[in-house]
């Protein structure tokens, strides 16, 4: 009884195991279908870029001035008050001046002295000319007149000095048109030129101060056009110019940022404190060829595009005869559907001779397989412009109007397979063929080689905005 017992659980263990198997087996199309790629194809297209820079920050006030007397001097009288609106040159505070009447009643007889003694010198000269003396006596006379014109000249600088003490210092006045926004005077108060008035604040003038990466510096420019949007002003759009490109970083986490001021064109509803964010036109261009930014990838520090071999002059690697270039029918040596189970969408991969030679892709046509078949298409080559986070400048290597082809996978493992078909074995020439969504590069305008793997900036850049 116990043996008959181990035999009927030995068998219902056989049974379920071979469902499984066949369940697995059944399910193998699916995941041969889901592992393959579908090509997307797009063309070649006339439009315009740009590249922009983003950065968030707060909103800050552009032009405060301090206000500060002349001269040392007595506060007299204080004009306006904090939160007057004040404009430039108006009269913000008088001074008291110095009470040296005495002084300037002896300046001024003094000149009235010396006046005098210059028409009696006058005279005398005037004498002895006519009387035609000797020429000593002549000269002694000029210069005695010169003497007491110079006299004079001292003289008329001291009492206007004098003067100037009694009036007291220039009164306040405002360097700028704005709002008062400190108040730090009263009547009777001793100032010196050192002291700070008043103070006043254009409230017109605002600017939005965001932090930048310090990879993003090199691009940036005073005048460089930028949008801002404010988080409490939902919807709106304010245009803005760079204004200020700090000289000196902070350091965080062992990456350094920098300050810019973005001057907004519109202060209406603005206040300073609010926050937002930026974006900088860093760089731009009209009637450019473009592609979407994942039709274009990188390897040896190459720019690559696949076409189809009808189109970029190639043939079927293994009978020599032309693609088609467009994405066949659904079907397999007469069968439709996925890939047969057991059969891997990437068993047609490329014999060596077809695989990618050193420093780059190879020239001829590969047989790529698919989920609908395969299709022949080439690697060619394209130097590339400006590139934003979704879209590619093609600068040659594609004329407008040129059709590419876009692989599109399900999973990570399709896109692995497709690099074998395409680039070759891991560890070969070529491997470590990536896009930008790989890479996640920053949107730029001068792409650099970097190795196979990166994208336009050099291997080693951050990603992000």
């Amino acid at each position: 009884m116990g043996r008959r017992k181990k035999w009927a659980i030995g068998l219902a263990v056989l049974v379920l195991a071979g469902a499984g198997i066949a369940w697995w087996w059944s399910r193998a199309p699916d995941r041969a279908a889901r592992e393959a790629p579908n090509l997307t194809s797009v063309r070649v297209a006339r439009g315009d870029i740009e590249v922009r820079l983003s950065g968030a920050g707060s909103v800050a006030v552009s032009t405060r001035e301090s206000v500060r007397p002349s001269a040392a001097g007595t506060v007299k009288s204080v004009e306006v008050k904090t939160g007057d609106r004040v404009e430039r040159g108006q009269v913000l505070a008088t001074f008291e001046g110095s009470a040296n009447h005495s002084e300037i009643a002896r300046l001024e007889l003094r000149l009235e002295q010396l006046r005098l003694q210059l028409r009696q010198a006058e005279l005398a000269f005037k004498e002895l000319q006519v009387a035609g003396a000797e020429a000593s006596q002549i000269e002694r006379a000029r210069m005695d007149l010169r003497s007491i014109q110079l006299n004079i000249e001292e003289a008329e600088l001291d009492l206007e000095d004098a003067r100037e003490r009694a009036a007291g210092p220039d009164p306040l006045t405002a360097p700028i048109s704005g709002t008062v926004t400190a108040v730090n005077v009263k009547p009777g108060d001793a100032v010196t030129p050192q002291t700070e008035a008043m103070v006043i604040t254009d409230y017109e003038a605002l600017e939005l101060q965001i932090t930048v990466d310090e990879l993003d510096v090199p691009k940036l420019r005073e005048g460089q056009e930028a949008v801002v949007l404010l988080d409490a002003l939902p919807g709106r759009t304010i245009r803005g110019t760079v204004e200020e490109i700090s000289m000196e970083g902070t350091h965080s986490g062992g990456v350094a940022t920098f300050l810019v001021a973005i001057r907004l064109e519109s202060a209406e509803q603005v206040r300073p404190g609010m926050s937002g964010t930026a974006e900088i036109v860093t760089a731009a261009k009209k009637d450019a060829l473009l592609l979407p930014i994942e039709a274009v990838q990188m390897s040896g520090g190459r720019y690559y595009v696949l076409r189809p071999a009808s189109e970029a002059g190639g043939g079927d690697p293994s009978n020599g005869t032309g693609g088609t270039g467009t994405v066949p029918d659904r079907s397999r040596d007469g069968r439709s559907g996925p890939p047969p189970a057991g059969e891997s969408p990437m068993n047609d991969a490329p014999a060596p001779d077809a695989a990618p030679s050193a420093g780059g892709p190879a020239a001829g046509a590969v047989r790529f397989p698919t989920a609908l078949g395969n299709v022949n298409a080439m690697l060619v080559p394209v130097e590339i412009g400006l590139y934003d986070e979704s879209r590619i400048e093609i600068v040659s290597g594609l004329s407008e109007g040129d059709e590419v082809l876009i692989p599109r996978f399900s999973n990570d493992a399709g896109f692995s397979g497709l690099r074998r078909v395409v680039m070759g074995n891991p560890g070969g020439p070529g491997y470590g063929f990536a896009n930008a969504r790989e890479t996640g590069q920053r949107p730029g305008s001068v792409p650099g080689p970097g190795g196979g793997g990166a994208f336009p900036g050099g291997a080693g850049t951050r990603g992000g905005g």
